[in-house]
């Protein structure tokens, strides 16, 4: 699991663990994630609303120069 992206289902077990109370080594032992996603965790969710998860950070790359259209051109 270490090295992988947090998914949703992870997320929200954490900040219900967190919101629970548990204490962050538990939730450290009880996920297998490391403590420093925790605190990143902790800290993105601050300023939401309870019920609600911190969205997912935008992957970098690139952005493509020609549409899906003028590929399917280009290809011929």
């Amino acid at each position: 699991m270490p090295g992988t992206n947090v998914t949703i289902e992870e997320k929200v077990r954490i900040l219900t663990l967190l919101g629970e109370k548990v204490p962050v080594c538990d939730i450290v032992r009880r996920t297998g994630r490391n403590k420093a996603t925790i605190y990143r965790l902790k800290a993105a969710s601050r300023h939401l609303t309870p019920d609600s998860i911190p969205p997912a950070k935008p992957r970098p790359g690139r952005p493509r120069k020609t549409s899906k259209t003028t590929d399917g051109l280009l290809r011929r």
